[in-house]
């Protein structure tokens, strides 16, 4: 769980599938950072982050953006390039975190593979909810400026075969890019997406709702925030957290994306995947206008972060000029 702790996780020795048995995190990948994992630890996921600064995925979807504006397109090959060269840069990130995908691409990586093999291949996706930040992006870029919603979506879905190669993930992310699709082209409303999300999985979103705001009882919208244990608190795996998702939309979308933001984040578990997935998709809604100041303000990197969306985007990050 992202608000948790380190601990003790793996950091070498075995990730991957090339045999290598040495340390991946420290050595390879985020460099001087192996001090705060292992045995005895119990370090924050992402310290070493600034206030407002993002975690390790969300820099790897900077590079994403910067990626995609100077090929004019997601080319594979060259930010598969400028992704080794980036993870294996000490100093290149402040995150202490790296989640288990990266840590067996590098594992795979310092074994002797090129990186077009390095992709962690398993339909074990524990961690696979921050799967679907990458594709964001993707499809971000190319709804704005190819336009063919079929060829975009593919390519959002392959990003993240660099990366992992599992069909049960590929189920997933389709979900999430049908979901970002229909709100971001306006052919549904988030809540109506959200809904037709569950409908595909047999979760009934409404209910779900419901049920949250009845054992909340008379709620006061302008103060409530969640975090008193009736939404859910969904782990890693993306058949938890998508639902969680699609609950956090329909609940909270009606009341703004600040609040939405803060009570998924109150309510725990897998919360920084989701909480990216959220924003993605209240934001394609409601558009910058949509979004207060401060939480724009507030971030580490504002200035740069917004250079890299409209260098994609062509200034067409206002929902009501795409």
């Amino acid at each position: 769980m992202e608000g948790g702790y380190i601990g003790k996780m793996q950091t070498g020795g075995g990730l991957g599938h090339a045999g290598y048995e040495g340390q991946v995190i420290g050595t390879v990948i985020n460099h001087g950072k192996d001090k705060y994992w292992g045995k005895g630890e119990s370090n924050n996921y992402h310290i070493g982050l600034n206030a407002g600064e993002e975690t390790l995925e969300g820099s790897i979807t900077r590079l994403l953006l910067r990626s995609i504006a100077t090929h004019s397109k997601f080319e594979p090959s060259s930010f598969l390039e400028e992704y080794v060269h980036f993870m294996t840069t000490p100093g290149s990130h402040n995150d202490a975190f790296a989640s288990s995908h990266h840590r067996h691409f590098y594992g795979n990586y310092a074994g002797g593979l090129k990186p077009a093999d390095c992709a962690e291949s398993s339909e074990k996706v524990h961690d696979a909810s921050d799967a679907f930040t990458f594709p964001t992006a993707v499809l971000v870029a190319g709804i704005t400026s190819d336009g063919d919603v079929a060829k975009v979506q593919e390519a959002a879905i392959g990003v993240n075969h660099l990366f992992r190669k599992s069909t049960t993930l590929d189920h997933w992310i389709t979900l999430y890019t049908e979901l970002l699709t229909n709100v971001l082209l306006s052919k549904k409303s988030a809540k109506e997406a959200a809904v037709e999300a569950g409908e595909k999985i047999g979760f009934d979103v409404v209910g779900s709702v419901e049920a949250a705001n009845e054992k909340a009882g008379q709620i006061d919208w302008t103060t409530y925030l969640g975090g008193d244990g009736t939404d859910p608190m969904a782990p890693c795996p993306p058949e938890k957290n998508f639902p969680a998702l699609l609950h956090f939309i329909y609940r909270y979308s009606d009341h703004g994306i600040k609040k939405a933001l803060l009570a998924s984040a109150n309510g725990g578990g897998d919360n920084v995947p989701r909480g990216a997935a959220l924003g993605a998709i209240l934001g394609a809604e409601m558009g910058v206008q949509g979004i207060p100041e401060e939480l724009r303000t507030g971030l580490f990197n504002k200035e740069s972060i917004e250079k890299e969306i409209f260098a994609v985007t062509g200034g067409a990050a206002v929902k009501s000029e795409l």
